[in-house]
Order: structure tokens, then sequence, then C-alpha cells
């Protein structure tokens, strides 16, 4: 594989990594009105719909205890903030995590290393260089 940084295609390994992960602010918009149009649908999106449904029912009802449980991709990809406002604003009562969700993501972005939105793109774009 030729290493020029000249790609004609326009990927190369800056171009990949240039991109940082955005997390979405679940308090910026108001997604009821989509997740309601999501229960009409079929297959994935009735689900979430649904999915919300049941979420709503646990938080009205204080004898319900709700469990989060993360999987490290979802946090560095852009969840983080919506763990944070569901724990701020008493959404969930506990966590359940891997250590690898708690260190190897959250801590290392704590720290500023940011991910790229290609992140694995660009490791595998890396190690082919």
């Amino acid at each position: 594989m030729n290493k020029s940084s000249n790609s004609t295609i326009g990927h190369n390994k800056s171009s990949f990594l240039d991109k940082a992960i955005e997390h979405i602010d679940i308090t910026s918009f108001d997604a009821r009105p989509i997740i309601d149009a999501m229960a009409k649908m079929s297959f994935t999106s009735r689900e979430t719909a649904n999915a919300a449904q049941i979420y709503n029912e646990m938080l009205n009802d204080k004898n319900c205890t709700v469990f989060l449980t993360l999987a490290g991709s979802t946090s560095a990809a852009g969840c983080m903030k919506v763990y944070a406002d569901l724990v701020k604003n008493n959404m969930v009562d506990a966590i359940v995590s891997t250590g690898a969700s708690i260190v190897d993501m959250d801590f290392f972005e704590a720290l500023s290393f940011n991910r790229s939105i290609y992140c694995w793109y660009g490791f595998l774009w890396s190690a082919r260089l």
C-alpha cells in the first residue's frame, strides 16, 4: 500500500481522525414526538417506542429500581452525556458497567483524549500503513 499522504480517494489517516465524537445533549431537544411516531412503525422503531413506554412506567413506579447497564462502546460513541444527565436527574438508581467502560473510555476522555467518529477505521488504517 502506498504511504503517500496525497490520497486520491480522500481517505488517509488524518481524514479519518479529524472528526471528534460529539456527545449528544438529550436536554437540548424534545424527543417525545419522534418516539411517539415510532410506535406506529415496525421492527426496531416500534420496539424503541415500546422501551420508552416501559421506562416511563418504571420512572413513575416509586417501588421500581432502575439499573442502567453499559457497554463501553456506547460511552465512547457519544452517549456519555446521556448517562450523566440520567444520573443528575435521578432517572437511574444503579449503574452496572465493565471496568473497560470506566477506565478505558471515560477516564481517558476526561483527560481530553477524544476519539474520532472513525476511531476503529483510523486504527485499522494505521495498522495497514
